[in-house]
């Protein structure tokens, strides 16, 4: 059972405005998810790990791992992924694609990430530890880069989980640094694009929805609040995702709708306490009879998919799976909107969103006409990600107006803030 967590809840109204009321509530109930575990435990090889024809899969194995944990009931094949990602043999393949000289930020971050939340010491995981990993990767910028002789494919996704990571793990927290090199990531609409370019940029849901997740990332224990700047991104990044969700509740990629883009702009929404119900809709809409999420309405079951997309539809983001290790910052909650039929959409291009590299020798690479090509050398699976289509509306464009208001008065209302 989760814990309740107590305290001042960050309310925002319309126009975007951060206000506090106190709260005492329980996450909210989940919807019905066992049919997407079920098709993704099916698809386990030896029940613990995910392989493609190129072999393991780690990232995707992971995903599988963070999906099965926020829907519940699949202890067994968590801990056997668990069992199976920390091993010396996992941890060599997918931080350092067989090469103790390559380090990858992505995959170390994401690793140490999901073993706190199974409550794993990521001081210790395969006979390494990540946050030290992690940490020797840091440059004086803040920015987690990969030591890599194929060339650096680090990200604001690799950012994000190696933000989250150092949050999750005891005795450390990230840097204001690598912070900051996130903060200052952000495009002038509110949304976060896969580079560090920042200003003048198209966003993604994908992007957004994980960045959106490592800025409010907080250490439960720790009684400190969330910074002017950072709740002023929140809140901006808030409203991008609000303003580009579709009718149907899905978010597109390449101007199409694509499924696990949805599921983590979907995350996002949950991470901001943001209602997420029409999304959660949509990804029940487009389940198939075995359980599993296609990558695009009309397509079959994916695996990828279905991973990235089962947490939103468990109602649950990275920082509600395990309340005694990450929680969120702030709360925010804008008035749901009108969840209309979806329309049917042509297929999009397959984009991965697990941090590039995807290191799992060789990749499948999507081209431009959706046949993938293999590599027998790393992939950056993601580092140019697609813009996704819409525009920011009324409620980002004054967020960053109106944000300070709000701000000032959580910065005072949570110094007495206590989590239990």
């Amino acid at each position: 059972m989760r814990r309740l967590r107590t305290g001042l809840r960050a309310t925002v109204t319309a126009p975007f405005v951060l206000v506090l009321t106190a709260t005492n509530a329980a996450p909210a109930a989940a919807a019905p998810p066992d049919d997407a575990a079920a098709y993704l435990v099916s698809q386990l090889t030896d029940g613990d790990h995910y392989e493609s024809e190129f072999g393991p899969q780690y990232g995707q194995t992971l995903d599988a791992g963070l999906g099965l944990l926020a829907a519940g009931g699949q202890d067994a094949s968590v801990e056997a992924i668990t069992a199976y990602m920390t091993t010396a043999e996992a941890v060599s393949g997918y931080l350092h694609f067989g090469d103790p000289a390559e380090i990858y930020a992505g995959p170390t971050g994401k690793l140490g990430f999901f073993a706190s939340l199974v409550g794993v010491d990521p001081y210790d995981v395969g006979g390494e530890d990540l946050v030290a990993t992690l940490l020797s990767l840091e440059g004086p910028d803040g920015r987690f880069s990969d030591v890599s002789q194929y060339g650096d494919y680090s990200s604001t996704f690799s950012q994000s989980y190696g933000v989250l990571s150092l949050t999750a793990a005891d005795g450390v927290e990230p840097s204001e640094a690598s912070v900051q090199l996130l903060l200052d990531a952000q495009c002038d609409d509110g949304s976060f694009a896969m580079t560090f370019t920042g200003g003048a940029c198209t966003g993604s849901a994908d992007s957004t929805g994980l960045v959106v997740q490592a800025l409010n990332g907080v250490d439960p224990d720790e009684s400190g609040s969330l910074s002017d700047d950072r709740i002023a991104a929140l809140t901006a990044a808030a409203g991008w995702l609000v303003d580009n969700r579709q009718p149907d509740g899905s978010y597109l990629l390449n101007g199409l709708v694509n499924v696990n883009t949805t599921g983590y702009g979907g995350l996002g929404l949950l991470a901001a306490g943001l209602d997420a119900t029409s999304t959660t809709d949509f990804l029940e809409s487009v389940q198939l009879p075995d359980g599993g999420l296609p990558m695009a309405p009309g397509g079959t079951s994916d695996f990828y998919a279905t991973a990235q997309a089962l947490p939103a539809l468990s109602l649950e983001s990275f920082l509600s799976m395990a309340p005694s290790v990450i929680a969120a910052g702030v709360v925010a909650e804008v008035p749901p909107t009108p969840t209309p039929t979806p329309t049917p959409t042509p297929t999009p291009t397959e984009t991965p969103t697990d941090p590039p590299p995807s290191t799992e020798p060789p990749t499948a690479t999507p081209t431009s006409s959706g046949t993938p090509t293999t590599s027998a050398v790393p992939t950056p699976s993601g580092s140019t990600l697609p813009a996704t289509g819409g525009s920011a509306g009324s409620i980002s464009t004054v967020a960053g107006g109106l944000i300070l208001l709000g701000a000032a008065a959580v910065l005072m209302a949570r110094r007495a803030l206590r989590r239990t």
